[in-house]
């Protein structure tokens, strides 16, 4: 579980990064989405 949250935090900071960069538009619809997916996994597992 450790791991596989490490995996997340990563990922959610790549994806700020890259929505700082000016990709915010196109991630907006897709990627609150998966971090809505990817919070009720997290809800879920716990």
């Amino acid at each position: 579980m450790l791991v596989a949250a490490d995996c997340l935090v990563g990922r959610n900071e790549r994806m700020w990064q890259i929505m700082e960069s000016g990709n915010a538009l196109i991630l907006s619809a897709v990627g609150i989405d998966r971090i809505k997916a990817i919070s009720k996994t997290l809800s879920v597992e716990e």
